[in-house]
């Protein structure tokens, strides 16, 4: 991190790679050094981007990891998983401020039916299921933020996988090993 000043305020700039933690302070003038001062500096992220997932199971964050979601974002997150017909989704983190929200729609856009709308007073507090394609929102408002959340996603196609495993892992084949 990097700043100057001459008055009572200071300005710092943080490079790319900079975390949330306690930093230390101190001044200095033609007096000498003054005492040093810790202070803990969370930083927010870049706004997300809008994003079309294909695939059939994962996870994504409201945009950052290990920082808090930016004031004023609208974000949006469809899922479109080939072959699948249902979308189960899942938060195993979530911390949202009052007037901040995540939404859950099922389709493409905010013209579908809306499955839910999260807030900490009304927390996601199991899977939440749409036929394909299911769209997350995050809509957040000027005021503070919090930590946002981490959601996981999955298909009825990954259901039926681990329904199968069993069938799956039985199946032999011969040769084994295949030689000419």
């Amino acid at each position: 991190a990097t700043g100057t000043s001459s008055t009572n305020s200071i300005t710092v700039y943080f490079g790319a790679s900079a975390a949330p933690g306690n930093i230390s302070v101190k001044g200095h003038n033609s007096c000498g050094d003054g005492i040093p001062s810790s202070l803990y500096i969370k930083f927010c992220c870049k706004n997300c981007p809008d994003s079309i997932i294909t695939a059939t199971s994962g996870n994504f964050t409201h945009g950052c990891t290990n920082a808090p979601y930016n004031n004023s974002s609208h974000c949006q997150w469809r899922i479109f998983p080939s072959g699948a017909s249902t979308i189960y989704v899942s938060f195993p983190e979530f911390d949202m401020l009052p007037g901040d929200k995540v939404r859950i729609w099922q389709g493409a856009d905010t013209t579908g039916i809306l499955k839910g709308t999260f807030d900490n007073n009304n927390t996601p507090t199991g899977p939440v299921t749409t036929t394909v394609p299911m769209l997350v929102e995050l809509i957040t408002n000027a005021a503070d933020v919090a930590d946002g959340f981490k959601a996981n996603f999955w298909t009825d196609i990954d259901n039926a996988m681990e329904e199968n495993r069993d069938i799956i892992t039985d199946i032999v084949i011969y040769p084994n090993p295949a030689t000419n």
